[in-house]
């Protein structure tokens, strides 16, 4: 499954406030090219998260008697009955429903008039309806075309480092990037904390308690099977350190990135995203 980023949520959110905008006006409020708005509008469109349409303002067409329908259909009638009612022109929606009534359907008609017409003369025909309650829509506070995405949950980052200055640091810097963190200062913590928040991403250091509890620590989440698949990215001075020989490499570090500390925050930030992208 395809997952938007926060450019798809952007570039989303300014067609829905304007439908007719050209990928170049949407580029230029959001700062890319037009070929990045482009790009990204074809591969929205083939993955069906978006679609082009008119919408349709029914009361400016004398159709202001919006009525919902909530349906109890017979025992396997409910498909039948919803088909049935999807193919009306009247009706707007159908929805198939948890609960007391089957379906849900909102209809659009001129006045009461032709409600009672349409009640008497189509729906009574259906076959498999054993009960219609009938809610006349007053006002409507958001049609549906207005629905915008919810902003995505901040990516959660547990650090594991006992130095509290570097936490503090990696905090600021990655709060900066709307990512939560949480530390934890032991390899034990760190366990607990990592079963109980489910991190999308560990900073891991190596020298903590002892000489390579990072080491062991990663070994450990790595088999934890709800969180086995989390990017560790590992920030250690050990290799530069007395401590150098004793560091495991290759296949014996369960990891997904190494830096050697002191790390520029914007090199810390472009690894992260890249764990995070990647996983």
């Amino acid at each position: 499954m395809y997952q938007i980023d926060n450019l798809d949520r952007e570039i989303i959110r300014y067609l829905q406030a304007d439908g007719r905008a050209s990928n170049v006006d949407i580029a230029r409020a959001l700062g890319v090219a037009e070929a990045t708005v482009r790009k990204r509008l074809e591969r929205l469109v083939d993955e069906g998260i978006i679609s082009f349409s008119a919408c349709v303002q029914p009361e400016r067409l004398g159709l202001g008697t919006h009525t919902i329908l909530l349906i109890k259909a017979e025992v396997g009638q409910v498909e039948r009955v919803g088909r049935a009612l999807a193919a009306m022109p009247e009706v707007r929606c159908v929805h198939f429903l948890t609960g007391e009534y089957d379906i849900l359907a909102e209809v659009l008609l001129a006045n009461t008039a032709a409600l009672s017409r349409f009640l008497t003369e189509k729906i009574t025909l259906i076959p498999g309806i054993s009960r219609v309650s009938t809610s006349h829509v007053l006002e409507t506070f958001k049609e549906p075309h207005q629905w915008t995405l919810p902003e995505a949950a901040p990516p959660r980052i547990l650090v594991v480092d006992d130095d509290p200055d570097f936490v503090e640091i990696v905090r600021q810097v990655l709060k900066a990037e709307r990512m939560d963190v949480v530390s934890a200062a032991t390899a034990e913590d760190a366990l607990a904390r990592a079963r109980a928040m489910k991190p999308d991403l560990v900073i891991m250091d190596v020298m903590m308690k002892g000489v390579l509890d990072g080491v062991d620590a990663t070994r450990d989440l790595r088999q934890v099977p709800e969180i086995a698949d989390v990017p560790i990215l590992m920030i250690t001075s050990i290799p530069t350190s007395e401590h150098a020989a004793l560091f495991p490499t290759g296949e014996d570090l369960p990891i997904d990135q190494l830096l050697s500390k002191p790390v520029s925050p914007q090199r810390l930030v472009d690894e992260v995203r890249r764990l995070l992208k990647r996983r």
